[in-house]
């Protein structure tokens, strides 16, 4: 599956890789493949969403040629039949996430995938959106979470900073290094890049964030028997290469998706 968000960064969610993205704002996603569609809207309205009422809406005339083959509070799910053959049709599903509600509504897609990706999505805590600290050290600032913890004496190798949740599940870890002469940026990326492959997937990517040009690794490892997943963004200047790191559980990292969006647009290289 391949990760979005909205405009906004307020929510987070996953969809197969086959689907485009075809329509953005701050409260709606919209996917197409063909004869497939998704779209997820979110609302912070107390009242939420009528699913019911919506599905009305929204399949009218259609009913009669319709299965339901789910219906809950959470799911209504319709396939039709072509022939012998059972395609998925009209699908909603409502989700509460962190004060808001979120509704997913498919057609096409199979309702097996259409409940998994309900599980991805993710929503950014209203009542914490705003709280913000600013952190400003040797060579960067940026702003995190409030109610996070800074240490700037980690127990790590290399690592300056360590900035985390107060139980520390979940953080960002600050680095800076000399770059080795004769050697480029991408030629750099790309050595961490194939050192990490030797025991772990990597996904590298150049990106821009605030108008400068940030790598990202995006890297899924095994640890005794759990999956691990790391996100680091290196930036060059100057003689040094900046280094910002997000995970190491897999768990934590999915859940701070929509945190590290917001931690990366803050940052500035001093």
């Amino acid at each position: 599956m391949s990760e979005y968000h909205t405009s906004d960064n307020i929510m987070y969610c996953k969809v197969p890789a086959s689907l485009h993205l075809t329509k953005e704002d701050s409260h709606s996603l919209q996917f197409e493949d063909g004869k497939k569609i998704v779209k997820i809207i979110i609302t912070d309205s107390p009242n939420g969403w009528n699913l019911s009422g919506f599905a009305e809406q929204m399949v009218g005339n259609m009913r009669s040629k319709l299965t339901l083959v789910e219906m809950n509070d959470s799911v209504i799910a319709y396939e039709i039949q072509k022939g012998i053959t059972t395609i998925p049709a009209q699908m909603f599903s409502v989700y509460e996430r962190n004060g808001y509600s979120v509704l997913l509504t498919t057609m096409g897609i199979d309702l097996d995938v259409h409940k998994a990706m309900g599980r991805t999505i993710l929503c950014k805590d209203k009542d914490r959106k705003k709280a913000n600290t600013n952190y400003q050290g040797e060579y960067l600032s940026l702003s995190y979470p409030s109610g996070w913890i800074v240490d700037e004496h980690p127990n790590t190798q290399t690592s300056d900073v360590y900035i985390s949740q107060s139980n520390h599940a979940f953080g960002v870890w600050l680095f800076r290094f000399e770059m080795e002469d004769d050697i480029t940026f991408k030629d750099a990326m790309t050595d961490i890049a194939n050192n990490w492959r030797e025991v772990a997937k990597v996904n590298m990517s150049y990106q821009q964030i605030n108008g400068e040009e940030w790598c990202k690794l995006d890297i899924r490892m095994n640890m005794q028997g759990q999956t691990g997943r790391q996100i680091s963004f290196y930036r060059q200047k100057g003689n040094y290469i900046y280094n910002i790191k997000f995970g190491n559980n897999t768990t934590d990292v999915e859940k701070n998706l929509v945190v590290i969006d917001s931690i990366m647009t803050s940052v500035k290289i001093l």
